[in-house]
């Protein structure tokens, strides 16, 4: 195994070295949020919610719990336009964040990974957010919401990447708000990418799961 992982790596080191370029502590391993701005209910530990979740990989993840911020100083705090999360989902009540401003050369990709836990049922729809905001660039998405893992469900650990435009500081976000209500709060993990070998292997093993599903047609 640790023969194949060298082999990999020589061919998805350049790419793999690109997810978390710029990315201070993208895992959170220093047991803090060094590099990071959070606002609202936000910590560092090996779990996440009392489902217990783990990281995704290292030992430590970032736990962002909804409840505590509006809309308004969210998006201000991760250099969105106004409205920008409620044109995601309406009736946004109080939710947590966590930012960084990462200086990015045209064409550079990042990513980090995230999970959403939801801990409410429809018509709660509590959601979880991604966000990068920057030059000429303003994207924005679903992490997560009740509404698609249904009344108390998961997403599990899934990638969320930008690719910068042109060059120039972008703001990396993350959040997860309550929504109608403010009785049961969701959450929402956020982790680094996969190590080299990790992401060389599980591409290994997709290729191979397609190459047996196209040989079976």
């Amino acid at each position: 195994m640790r023969t194949l992982c060298r082999v990999l790596i020589l061919g998805v080191a350049a790419s793999a070295s690109l997810l978390t370029a710029g990315i201070v502590n993208p895992g959170f391993e220093t047991g803090d949020l060094t590099g990071w701005n959070a606002g609202g209910s936000v910590a560092v530990g090996a779990t996440c919610s009392q489902t217990g979740f783990g990281p995704f990989e290292g030992s430590l993840l970032a736990c962002l719990e909804a409840g505590a911020v509006d809309a308004s100083t969210t998006e201000a705090a991760l250099g969105l336009s106004a409205g920008t999360l409620a044109g995601l989902q309406s009736g946004l009540t109080f939710g947590s964040y966590l930012g960084q401003t990462v200086q990015m050369a045209a064409g550079e990709t990042i990513t980090e990974m995230a999970y959403f836990q939801a801990d409410d049922y429809l018509p709660f729809n509590d959601t979880a957010f991604w966000s990068f905001a920057g030059l000429n660039s303003d994207p924005e998405g679903l992490v997560g919401s009740v509404a698609t893992v249904g009344d108390f469900g998961a997403t599990g650990w899934k990638p969320f990447s930008f690719t910068a435009p042109t060059a120039g500081l972008y703001i990396i976000g993350f959040g997860v708000f309550n929504q109608t209500d403010n009785a049961f709060s969701s959450y929402l993990g956020v982790d680094a990418t996969p190590e080299p070998c990790t992401l060389a292997l599980f591409g290994l093993g997709l290729a191979g799961l397609l190459f047996r599903r196209g040989r079976a047609h």
